[in-house]
């Protein structure tokens, strides 16, 4: 995933992802407003749906659906869509009381935004990556990390990773910060290290509100924002 510049996907309130997969035969449905905000130009993604599919047991397929609206400085602004992201999540460790739940997550991105006006890079992307997780008390733990591997001109690939400190503040109510870092994409996008605060208000067990800012501490000069809507549906839901 890249984040902070531009042809960026935010999935979810938090980078760093939590190695949970949708339950079997579950929809998620997830409706957001994403900005990113640099110097050099500014990115609203709205609206962007994201889908998770539990299509097996600890097996879920993922997708993104960005339209979004680049705002370059002194350069005309652009609207449509952005490039689509594609995943699949497979958790092949449960937490017990020693171990943490493990999940590899590898996504690709396909190149459906006009690249000449900012909307995508005009090559797909590669995304591999690790994550994991513990419980204990009301308090969470998810970290991990991964390596992109970007096909468009003049770029290079990165690595990338996370940690994440989330607590359950009250049964609808939980509130985390996060570190995450990237490296290096282009002479213009440099690594940079990104502090993001935010959380979740559930309304009821399937539905939720999730949100977040954040900003850069090193590197890329970059703020960030995030709001969205996340409902379940399934059998028993």
């Amino acid at each position: 995933m890249i984040i902070g510049f531009q042809n960026t996907l935010i999935a979810g309130n938090f980078i760093t992802e939590e190695p949970v997969t949708t339950d079997y035969e579950h929809i998620e449905y997830n409706p957001s407003v994403a900005l990113i905000k640099t110097k050099q130009w500014s990115e609203l993604f709205s609206p962007q749906i994201e889908i998770n599919v539990g299509l097996l047991d600890d097996f879920q397929g993922h997708i993104i659906f960005p339209m979004l609206l680049y705002s370059p400085q002194k350069v005309k602004k652009a609207y449509g869509v952005g490039d689509v992201e594609l995943g699949t999540m497979y958790r092949f460790i449960h937490e017990t009381d020693m171990m943490p739940a493990v999940a590899f997550y590898p996504k690709v991105t396909i190149p459906t935004g006009h690249a000449d006006l900012g909307l995508g890079w005009g090559a797909a992307t590669e995304s591999p990556a690790l994550w994991i997780e513990k419980n204990w008390s009301s308090w969470k733990l998810s970290g991990g990390g991964g390596y992109t591997f970007i096909q468009a001109p003049q770029t290079t690939n990165y690595g990338f990773g996370g940690l994440l400190l989330q607590q359950q503040i009250m049964e609808s109510l939980s509130l985390g910060g996060e570190l995450y870092a990237q490296g290096t994409i282009n002479k213009v996008i440099r690594s940079t290290l990104i502090f993001t605060f935010g959380g979740s208000y559930n309304f009821t067990k399937n539905f939720s509100f999730p949100f977040s800012v954040g900003k850069s501490l090193a590197g890329q000069n970059a703020l960030m924002a995030y709001i969205g809507l996340d409902w379940v549906w399934g059998p028993s839901s």
